[in-house]
């Protein structure tokens, strides 16, 4: 028995349920099939997820979902504070002890994400003493 690829309507339906759920979980999928060389703006991803079935009066949850990007280590943030643009990063390089520093004091993360800064951090220390 072959399988084919689900239906756009049917992946529509499941990126829709997946916003209800985890709205990052949807913005990330839409980052990702946009794939590393595309840069999108708040305007197309909320675009994408209301073509893929997301109700446009569900979007109130972007304010969430925009802080967590911007410490996501998987997304490229660019452009400046007014028109920020948004990308997929295929590879996650391991973070700078300063940026590790600064992500720790400006933003709030998952206590993982917490840990391997916190890992970063004793590393660099460990190696200049």
């Amino acid at each position: 028995m072959v399988r084919s690829a689900p239906s756009r309507r049917a992946a529509g339906r499941s990126l829709a349920k997946l916003f209800a759920t985890d709205p990052l979980a949807a913005v990330l999928t839409v980052l990702r099939e946009a794939g590393p060389d595309r840069e999108l703006r708040a305007e197309e991803v909320k675009r994408a997820l209301v073509e893929r079935g997301v109700p446009a009066n569900r979007l109130d949850a972007w304010r969430r979902v925009q802080e967590r990007l911007v410490a996501h280590e998987r997304v490229g943030i660019g452009g400046d504070r007014y028109h920020r643009t948004y990308r997929w990063l295929p590879e996650s390089p391991p973070p700078t002890p300063d940026q590790a520093l600064a992500l720790l004091a400006e933003h709030r993360l998952p206590s993982q994400r917490r840990l391997e800064l916190v890992e970063v951090l004793r590393a660099a220390l460990a190696g200049g003493a």
